[in-house]
Order: structure tokens, then C-alpha cells, then sequence
């Protein structure tokens, strides 16, 4: 985002500059600068990609929209004869403000998809929604936190997800994630098809007592 005249003064008594100088290094700044043609104090704000590099406040929600689509969704059509026989519907669903709960009139607790499924089961029977829905499998999938090193104490030793070891399963007492034991089980047989090795974050045992 940039601003073509500076529209808001810096203020040099409170650090006010109303662009992005002070969160970023000059030496970024400059280059992204350079390359948009215009000057440093000209950014009011970015998300930035190069390549398999992404800057911005999201980039756990960027890279799973990304994983959804790209290797998921698209690939799963990318044979000409794909959905010759399908009898599914697939759908890879991304929703904005999830950093917020979600909550908002297009957020993931909103009823838009609800409404979309409604109106592709449309066509058949008056339970056909229903029918549709205790026949689907549905992956909310996010990124998680691997082990930190420096707090090894704090992590179960069977449930110490490590970098590039696998996809992450999270499961909660309170039963927060969409994992069950049926919705694992089924998992597991799809990364055993596909190659994905699988690893699974549960809460630390001490402190699960304060979800009773």
C-alpha cells in the first residue's frame, strides 16, 4: 500500500511517521522501494512473497489457503478423467478473520457454508443436506507450533511435533480441534495412500486437569 503526497506529517516528539519505516529494516524497505518506484516513506504497509518467502501478519493462514487449493483441491482434478465418475463434491473452503474467532458475518462460525451446501443439495431430496452431511469428512486444517528447544519439559515425549517431521494431528480434551477418533482413524488410512507421515500434539498431561 502506498500513498502518492505524504497526507500525515511525522510527528517526531511521539514516533508517529503514519508508513511503515519503523517495523521494518532499511535495507527491505529500500529494496521493495526500488523496485515500485517510489520512496521508503512512501509504504504504508505490506504483505510481502518472494518465492517460498511470505512477510506478513497471517502466514499460517496464507500457506494452508495455498496447500488447500494448489496441492489439494486442484490436484486432485488435474487427470482429464478426474470427476468422470465422482460422485462427490470437493471443496477446499477459505474464510477471512480467523485471527479474530472467526465470528464475523464471513468468518468460519458464520453460516455462509451451511448456505453454499444447502443450495448445491438443492436439487434432490428434502434431506438431501442431511444425507449429504453424515456422509462428508471435513479437515480444519491450520498450522502448529513445532517443539521448542529451549522448553522440552513442557511437551509430552510422544507428542513433540519436530520440523518438516509431518503433518500435525491436534487433539484436545475439550474436543476444540475437529480431531475424534473416528475423524483420526480415517486420516491415518488417507496419509498411509497418499505417503504423508502423520504426527500428533496433544496438551501436556499436567495440564489437562484445568479442562475438567
Amino acid at each position: 500500500l502506498f500513498q502518492k503526497e505524504k497526507e500525515c506529517a511525522s510527528d517526531s516528539e511521539s514516533g508517529v511517521t503514519g508508513n511503515v519505516t519503523k517495523d521494518h529494516h532499511p535495507i527491505l524497505l529500500n529494496t521493495i522501494a526500488t523496485a515500485a518506484g517510489c520512496e521508503p516513506d512512501s509504504i504504508l504497509d505490506l504483505d510481502l512473497r518472494s518465492e517460498e518467502f511470505m512477510k506478513n501478519s497471517s502466514v499460517d493462514n496464507e500457506w494452508i489457503t495455498w496447500s488447500a487449493h494448489t496441492h489439494g483441491l486442484l490436484n486432485s482434478v488435474a487427470a482429464e478423467d478426474a470427476l468422470v465418475d465422482e460422485e462427490n463434491i470437493r471443496l477446499a473452503i477459505c474464510f477471512d478473520n480467523e485471527e479474530c474467532g472467526s465470528e464475523s458475518a464471513q468468518g468460519a462460525a458464520s453460516t455462509f457454508t451451511e448456505w453454499v451446501l444447502r443450495r448445491l443439495a438443492a436439487g434432490g431430496t428434502q434431506t438431501a443436506f442431511e444425507e449429504a452431511v453424515g456422509k462428508s469428512f471435513l479437515i480444519s486444517a491450520d498450522q502448529s507450533h513445532a517443539l521448542h528447544p529451549n522448553y522440552k519439559e513442557k511437551y509430552d515425549d510422544c507428542h513433540r511435533p519436530d520440523l518438516h517431521g509431518g503433518v500435525v494431528v491436534k487433539i484436545n480434551v475439550n474436543q476444540r480441534y475437529a480431531t475424534t477418533g473416528t475423524t483420526h482413524a480415517i486420516l491415518k488410512q488417507i496419509a498411509c495412500i497418499a505417503g504423508v507421515p502423520l504426527q500428533v500434539f496433544i496438551l501436556h498431561s499436567f495440564r489437562l486437569f484445568f479442562f475438567f
